[in-house]
């Protein structure tokens, strides 16, 4: 009978005891009110003592969440930098699929800032429970509410700043606000708050001095009465390149056009400017980081040859200027981004239309509006013939009809960058600009960011290191690294190495870690601050080093909300089917959870079935019967 493997079917009772969650909020906020030494010290204690209450009936799990949930029995130390709300649901409904998860409890003050608003999300299939911490009384409160700043500015420039500074309860208040870069202050205004609620935004120009990676401090002073003090303050970081870039302007003949960019140019003080006739250039065009080749494609001329070899040989930027009276049959063996098949003699009036899928630099909308109001240039007339890939910054606009060839466009031919503008009488675009608004900022501002990104030279080096320069505060720190043998053939068999230093002077080692093709280093999230390195790899007898830094940015998203947002809590608990109550009505919540039938143990069978082979009772019972079989038949003699 054993051997043809007989089964036993039977069944079992199971019981799945009701899990409530207990969800903690341990962002900073719930500590940012007149109640924090409540929250740390009393409230403690009342809430393991709630635990303790539920335990007798329920099996409880705990958790805490600020940006993420964490399954733990530890106390709330309240110093998360984030709260995301949303992720209670995801989290929950994700851990306790198929189990008897009889409610949710949140001990939270209703603030999120980032996330979905749990609201408009789905939320949880139990009762929710919230426990409404914190303060819903506005207090007067001053704080930075964001900045706006270049992340790159060349040595020796201005860049613009702008701080978004926002007020509450605070009208007839005087205050002042300050930059500061380290110790020493660099600007400073004097304001007073105009509306109990309001947002102003204060714009100001520094003075870019020192090379590198540089901190800037905005900093309000504290008002009286003012409880949260955090939120007065903020950094910004921005990178100061030191290099002085040479551009060349190429003519066969003075004009207006020249002129008018060669004064936007020499308003950014990194750049050295030359302008030199054809016929009498005797520099070496190979030691200019952008040639700009302006009006000289009228006629057959054998030094523009030569120099146009040199430039495509040392990879030299070039910026072509072009007229009504440029000779198309000479353009068009350029090979440098379009053709034009010429359809007459004459010429158009081009007004610039923006493209707006423009991808290499960026332009406000004021810049924008402004210069596709500013007159036609004189272009070329005949069909435009784009050869591999051109990004237009302008296309022209003829009369009415905008139409799609460039006015204004770039491309790239065999690691050289190149710009063409298909236009003549920019002298005219900066006349209007200063019609118009009285000074010459959107034109110069045009000129400099197309020059800037012509100029500025990708990285062709052996050795390459790549990273983010801002990380927030809680934030790995991520490298990436690319080496190249001599044939430019990437390669990762050669160890990477890396000093980071601190601003105190510590140094921690690293080694970066070979990953596909290239390198890889993760560092877990450093204190606030700027950091520097030094990385460095040995390959065929050569040492390669690469320098650089960054900075570690304060998350100050828990100070700039205070109030605490019990209607969204009223709102999730009655969705759900559960209630609101506040941390002195604990007592209170228990008997409402115990006293719902609903929350309750399940119970149901289960069905097994065994293999009678694998029950050893019954082996020996089995055994033992033909044994006791064996044994009456050999005692009766019938065997």
């Amino acid at each position: 009978m054993l051997f043809l493997g007989p089964f036993i079917r039977y069944f079992s009772k199971k019981i799945n005891e009701p899990i409530i969650a207990i969800v903690q909020d341990n962002s900073a906020s719930i500590v940012q009110t007149s109640d924090s030494t409540f929250y740390k010290t009393d409230f403690q204690e009342q809430r393991n003592q709630f635990v303790q209450a539920l335990k007798e009936d329920f099996e409880i799990a705990q958790f805490l969440f600020s940006d993420e949930m964490q399954k733990t029995d530890a106390a709330a130390d309240f110093t998360g930098e984030i709260t995301d709300l949303s992720s209670i649901a995801e989290d929950i409904n994700i851990r306790y699929l198929d189990q008897n998860l009889a409610a949710v409890i949140c001990f939270t003050d209703g603030i999120y800032n980032q996330g979905l608003n749990p609201i408009y999300q789905q939320g949880v299939s139990v009762p929710f429970y919230a426990v409404a911490m914190g303060d819903t009384l506005v207090k007067k409160d001053l704080l930075v509410n964001r900045i706006l700043n270049n992340q790159i500015a060349f040595q020796g420039n201005d860049f613009p700043v702008e701080v978004e500074i926002k007020t509450i309860k605070s009208k007839g208040e005087k205050y002042k606000a300050q930059i500061f870069k380290g110790s020493k202050k660099v600007w400073e205004q004097e304001l007073e708050v105009t509306s109990d609620y309001g947002v102003r935004t204060l714009k100001t120009n520094l003075k870019a001095e020192n090379s590198g990676l540089n901190r800037y401090t905005v900093v309000l002073s504290r008002l009286d009465d003012e409880v949260n003090y955090q939120n007065n303050s903020m950094d910004f970081y921005i990178e100061v390149i030191d290099a002085k870039q040479r551009i060349l302007i190429l003519a066969d003949a003075p004009h207006p056009d020249i002129r008018v960019l060669r004064e936007a140019l020499l308003k950014n003080e990194t750049y050295q400017v030359e302008f030199r006739l054809l016929d009498d250039l005797k520099l070496d065009v190979s030691d200019f980081d952008l040639v700009v080749l302006s009006f000289l494609f009228n006629e057959v001329q054998p030094k523009l040859e030569k120099i146009k070899e040199t430039l495509r040989a040392k990879k030299i930027s070039s910026l072509y200027i072009l007229g009504d009276q440029t000779n198309l049959t000479l353009w068009n063996q350029e090979d440098v981004g379009f053709e034009v098949i010429a359809r007459s003699a004459n010429s158009n009036q081009s007004q610039a239309v923006f493209n707006p899928s423009f991808p290499l630099f960026k332009l406000s909308d004021e810049q924008i509006a402004t210069i596709e109001k500013y007159p036609p240039l004189a272009s070329m007339f005949g069909n435009y013939i784009f050869l591999g890939q051109n990004f237009v910054l302008f296309n022209q606009k003829i009369g009415s009809v905008k139409t799609e060839s460039p006015l204004i466009s770039f491309t790239e031919i065999q690691n050289q960058k190149v710009g063409i503008i298909a236009g003549e009488g920019l002298w005219k675009w900066r006349m209007n600009n200063y019609f118009v608004h009285e000074n010459h900022q959107i034109f110069d501002d045009l000129i400099l960011k197309t020059v800037q990104y012509l100029a500025v030279k990708s990285d062709k080096s052996y050795f390459r290191i790549s990273h983010n320069n801002e990380f927030k505060a809680n934030e790995k720190i991520r490298f990436e690294a690319q080496l190249y043998n001599e044939s430019y053939e990437i390669i990762n068999d050669a160890e990477v190495s890396m000093v980071l230093r601190d601003e105190q002077g510590n140094e921690s080692s690293f080694t970066f870690s070979p990953f596909q093709d290239s390198y890889q280093l993760n560092i877990s999230a450093l204190p606030v601050g700027t950091y520097t390195y030094q990385s460095s790899v040995e390959i065929g007898g050569k040492t390669y080093t690469k320098k650089g830094q960054f900075s570690v940015k304060k998350i100050q998203l828990e100070s700039a909300e205070t109030t605490a947002n019990h209607d969204l809590l009223y709102q999730l608990a009655k969705k759900s089917g559960g209630e609101l109550v506040y941390p002195n009505e604990l007592n209170k919540l228990v008997e409402l959870i115990k006293a719902r039938d609903d929350l309750a143990a399940t119970t149901y069978l289960e069905e097994e079935l065994e293999e009678i082979i694998n029950m050893k009772w019954l082996f020996f019972v089995l055994i033992g019967l033909l044994g006791l079989e064996w044994f009456i038949r050999k005692y009766g003699g019938a065997y």
